[in-house]
């Protein structure tokens, strides 16, 4: 909406205020040449917006097919501020349990880490499972495995370890999950809370910047032919 009331704004109504602008020859504020600008620049050289927007589709699309980006693109998803906590939560919770309902069913360690990262929607925490595979293969331990790769949260890696002590490594997990999953639940309710104040906000300070520098310079215009008429 913002993008769209944008556009109408400097295609519309921003034109019309030129040609007196223009007419006049007042000394602009920098906020109404960075508004005129961006209105020359919708009007008449769309065609590079256009070309903009076609390379970042492009650009997203390949990154979304492309395997090895995909880890680098997970990865930084996990380190976004706000958002980033989400897409954590979600994968602790996938991983979690993933983990209690094969250990719970008997699966051997190594088949089960590995069921687990081709079942994690990151990539990162994907890779970061296979490497705890091989640290067991390699005779470690789980939470010293997932320690090590720094991708899993320390409750997590807390809990996996009283699991491993008293025999309940399923049970353990399976209360990890239920955490992140509650946490997860809480943490989209506040997101969803907070969106629309924070959408409407976007769309009056975009739209009242616009109208702002369209207005400096008829104050300024409105003052000196004040000052004419009372001379």
């Amino acid at each position: 909406m913002a993008v769209f009331v944008s556009i109408f704004l400097l295609l519309r109504v921003i034109p019309t205020f030129v040609t007196v602008f223009a007419a006049q020859h007042l000394q602009l504020p920098w906020p109404t040449r960075v508004v005129l600008g961006a209105s020359s620049l919708v009007s008449h050289r769309w065609y590079i917006g256009l070309s903009v927007f076609v390379v970042l589709v492009a650009a997203v699309l390949f990154v979304n097919r492309h395997g090895p980006s995909l880890y680098w693109r997970d990865r930084l998803l996990l380190r976004v501020p706000v958002f980033g906590q989400l897409f954590e939560k979600r994968a602790m919770a996938q991983v979690s349990r993933t983990l209690a309902m094969l250990f719970h069913a008997a699966l051997p360690a190594l088949q089960a880490i590995a069921l687990s990262a081709d079942a994690v929607g990151n990539r990162y925490v994907a890779r970061a499972l296979r490497q705890v595979r091989d640290a067991l293969g390699d005779g470690g331990s789980l939470s010293g495995a997932l320690r090590e790769t720094g991708a899993f949260s320390p409750m997590m890696v807390q809990m996996v370890r009283v699991g491993e002590t008293t025999g309940q490594l399923d049970e353990m997990l399976g209360k990890v999950a239920d955490f992140y999953e509650s946490e997860l639940a809480m943490f989209v309710d506040r997101l969803k809370q907070l969106m629309e104040p924070l959408l409407t906000a976007l769309l009056a300070g975009v739209v009242g910047i616009i109208v702002l520098a369209a207005l400096l310079p008829m104050f300024s215009l409105y003052q000196g032919m004040s000052s004419a008429t009372g001379m």
